[in-house]
């Protein structure tokens, strides 16, 4: 699992291991390009299933602030403390999902798909399904025409972000034939 195609083919050997399934292919998208992705086709609609808090989402780059806090302060709270945001709110922002078609942009879609701490709607089945709404969301913003004129550029920025071993031929394939092939998406 070395050399260029090594993290994909160990992804792909996860999952399989995981799931019971074969995958034969797979894309990676990293989150940078995940919502720069979402920003060009000018944000999606999604239809968010369960309305739901998470008080910890973490928030990039303060994984290791001590939120002013001494270290006799920070031993002292290891023990009474019922969540890391106690100890550490800094370090974590509350995010709030109502029910219903929302309009998100790139960094709001990765926070709805990556979130995992909410009472509501916290687990791992939750986050599964709302993976899949935000990839139908994005398969229906991508054929809708509107979408047409900015392919070309948004495949050439999303380039540097993904990776795959889909061949060019098989995604020519997959594009022509998506609707008689049913394709479905796995997250």
């Amino acid at each position: 699992y070395k050399g260029q195609a090594g993290g994909i083919n160990l992804a792909k050997l996860a999952v399989s291991r995981v799931t019971g399934l074969s995958v034969d292919r797979a894309v990676l998208v990293d989150f940078e390009g995940f919502k720069k992705g979402i920003n060009m086709l000018g944000g999606i609609n999604v239809n968010v299933e369960k309305a739901f808090d998470d008080y910890e989402y973490p928030i990039d780059g303060m994984e290791n602030d001590s939120c002013g806090k001494s270290q006799q302060e920070l031993d002292r709270f290891k023990y009474i403390a019922s969540s890391p945001a106690q100890i550490f709110p800094c370090r974590y922002e509350h995010l709030s999902f109502k029910k219903g078609l929302q309009r998100f942009d790139g960094a709001m879609t990765l926070k709805y798909v990556r979130s995992r701490h909410s009472k509501e709607d916290g687990t791992d089945f939750g986050r599964s399904a709302r993976q899949r709404a935000v990839l139908m969301a994005i398969k229906n913003k991508a054929e809708s025409p509107s979408v047409i004129p900015q392919i070309i550029p948004l495949l050439t920025t999303m380039s540097e972000y993904i990776k795959t071993d889909i061949s060019l031929a098989e995604m020519q394939t997959l594009v022509l034939y998506k609707d008689e092939l049913k394709i479905k998406f796995y997250t």
